[in-house]
C-alpha cells in the first residue's frame, strides 16, 4: 500500500517538473526575442537619431541664410538712403564743387604749361624784346592751346599779337598757303589744317582758329 502511493506521489510529481520545465524554455526562448525587440528599437533609434540631426542643421542653414538676407536688405537700404543723401547734398553744394575743380584744373593747366613750354618765353623775348609775360602762362590759353597742337612758339606769340592788333593791317592770302586747307573759307579748322597753316595764315584766321579750338576734343 505504500509503495502504491509512493508510486502515485512520483507520478504527481512529474507534472509538476515537466510543467517548470516548460516555464523554463518558453522564458529562455523569449529572451532572445526580448533582446531581438530591444536591438530592433536601438537600430530605429540609431536610424532616426542622424536624420534628425540633418534635419537639425538644415534649419540652422536656414536661419543663417535669413539672417544675411535681412542683413543685405537693409545693407541695400542704407545704400539708396546714402545716394540719396549725396545726391541731395551734391545739388546744394553744386557750386562749390565746381567752383573748386575749376581752380583746381587751373592751377594743374598752369603747373603743366609752365614745365613744358618754359624756354618758349626765352624764345619770344629774343625776337620779342617787347613781351612783357613773365611766365609762359601770362601769354593766355589761346597761346597755351597753339602750342598745345605743336604750333612754333613765334608763330603762335605772333598770331595772337596781329589778331589783337587793331591797327594791323590784314594781309592778302598768300597763294597756295592757306587755300591748300581748304578750309579759309570755314568757320572750322581742324588741329591738323592748323599744323599746316604758314604764321600768315594763323595770323590772319586766328579768331577762327580760337573759335575751333573750344570744339576740339
Amino acid at each position: 500500500m505504500d509503495e502504491t502511493v509512493s508510486a502515485n506521489s512520483q507520478e504527481a510529481a512529474v507534472p509538476e517538473t515537466n510543467s517548470t520545465i516548460d516555464n523554463a524554455a518558453q522564458q529562455t526562448e523569449s529572451k532572445p526575442d526580448g533582446q531581438a525587440e530591444g536591438g530592433n528599437e536601438t537600430a530605429q533609434d540609431s536610424t532616426v537619431q542622424p536624420f534628425e540631426g540633418e534635419q537639425q542643421r538644415d534649419l540652422e542653414r536656414d536661419a543663417a541664410f535669413a539672417h544675411l538676407r535681412r542683413e543685405m536688405e537693409a545693407a541695400r537700404r542704407e545704400a539708396r538712403r546714402l545716394r540719396s543723401a549725396g545726391e541731395e547734398n551734391g545739388r546744394r553744394g553744386q557750386s562749390a564743387q565746381w567752383e573748386a575743380m575749376r581752380q583746381e584744373n587751373d592751377f594743374l593747366r598752369d603747373q603743366v604749361f609752365s614745365r613744358f613750354y618754359s624756354d618758349d618765353l626765352e624764345i619770344i623775348r629774343a625776337a620779342h624784346p617787347d613781351c612783357r609775360a613773365e611766365s609762359v602762362n601770362d601769354l593766355g590759353l589761346d597761346f597755351c592751346g597753339l602750342r598745345a597742337m605743336g604750333v612754333d612758339p613765334l608763330v603762335a606769340y605772333e598770331a595772337m599779337q596781329s589778331a589783337h592788333s587793331a591797327t594791323q593791317r590784314q594781309k592778302p592770302p598768300t597763294m597756295g598757303s592757306a587755300k591748300s586747307t581748304g578750309k579759309t573759307e570755314s568757320g572750322f579748322y581742324t588741329r591738323e589744317d592748323v599744323r599746316r597753316m604758314s604764321q600768315d595764315d594763323v595770323s590772319r584766321n586766328f579768331d577762327k582758329i580760337r573759335k575751333s579750338m573750344s570744339k576740339w576734343r
